[in-house]
């Protein structure tokens, strides 16, 4: 993450400061790993990060439910929203925090900063920059929800690389000091269901990325499941898939989901060949594995997706391991 911006810095105080920066490797520390951010271990460090999906999937719900985890752990989270409204949010916020404890209630009072309406174009201003800055360069976790508004409201083409790279060195680094995460939210598009709108120079400005479904399933009277399935990783060590339980009175944390890996590795055993979805489906329901045919045909694309998976998907349309 950057600095805050200084405009009156004098060419020796500014080659001063940029030599702060020159780092000898061989003697920095590694036998310590590196720490994750405060109350989101296993999927996210401090950097930037993008969840995406369709609308209504549950990113926002996700999101909110992340900076409470943040909050609960210690942290200091800010949530800029441009899409959802202060009401709706509020009443989000209200139903995750009946199911914790009263300490997390009153540490989000103190800790954690709700935007509604946030104007990027007002960054504009250098000074104004610097001020946000300041004000924002202690918290843990940043949520920008979410960017197709933010693109507009900055005259910025997301399917143009540079200005994708544009709005997070401009606008979003800034806001967030070293050792700071910030998560941005977006959508899919409308025929591409497996990445963001837009250009793919917008997935590859941010190190993690992971993909949203589920939220359809989730509402004051019915509990439901959102999931987040890792597309693009960091470190490699990030969890590959995660889970939300929300709704009908139970609202929990977000948190590894591992059945997806155990799923797949009961799929992989059936395989010595490349076969069809409806093939792999048979196969699987005659071998006893506990999924429904709708689900499991979705998860075999997102596998093929994912080169870490060991299942590819044949130009035929059939799948397979990768070594087979």
């Amino acid at each position: 993450m950057s600095d805050e911006p200084d405009d009156e810095l004098t060419p020796d105080e500014a080659f001063e400061k940029l030599m702060k920066t020159c780092v000898t490797l061989s003697k920095v520390d590694t036998s310590k790993p590196r720490p994750w951010t405060r109350g989101m271990p296993g999927y996210m460090r401090p950097g930037r990060a993008l969840w995406f999906g369709p609308r209504g999937c549950g990113k926002s719900l996700a999101a909110l439910t992340a900076c409470v985890d943040v909050v609960a752990a210690g942290g200091r989270a800010v949530y800029i929203d441009v899409e959802n409204g202060a009401p709706r949010m509020a009443e989000r916020m209200e139903c995750i925090l009946k199911c914790r404890p009263d300490d997390v209630r009153a540490a989000m009072a103190d800790d954690f900063i709700y935007f509604d309406g946030f104007d990027f174009a007002l960054l504009e201003d250098p000074v104004v920059l610097k001020e946000m800055s300041g004000f924002l360069g202690d918290v843990d976790l940043l949520v920008i929800d979410s960017l197709p508004r933010i693109f507009a409201q900055l005259n910025l083409n997301e399917n143009e690389p540079s200005h994708c790279t544009r709005l997070v060195v401009k606008y979003i680094d800034p806001l967030v000091g070293t050792g700071a995460s910030a998560l941005a939210l977006d959508n899919t598009g409308h025929t591409v269901k497996h990445r963001p709108r837009g250009g793919s120079p917008k997935e590859d400005t941010f190190e993690l990325c992971y993909l949203v479904a589920g939220g359809q399933t989730c509402s004051k009277e019915d509990h439901g499941t959102i999931t987040l399935v890792r597309k693009r990783k960091r470190d490699g060590d990030e969890f590959l898939n995660l889970s939300l339980g929300f709704g009908g009175g139970d609202y929990g944390s977000i948190v590894a989901d591992d059945s997806g890996a155990q799923l797949l590795d009961s799929i992989l055993s059936l395989l010595s060949s490349p076969q069809s979805k409806n093939w792999i489906a048979t196969k699987a329901k005659a071998a006893g594995i506990q999924v429904g045919r709708g689900r499991l045909l979705k998860l075999l694309d997102q596998w093929a997706e994912d080169p870490d998976s060991g299942l590819m998907e044949t130009t035929d349309g059939k799948f397979g391991p990768l070594d087979g």
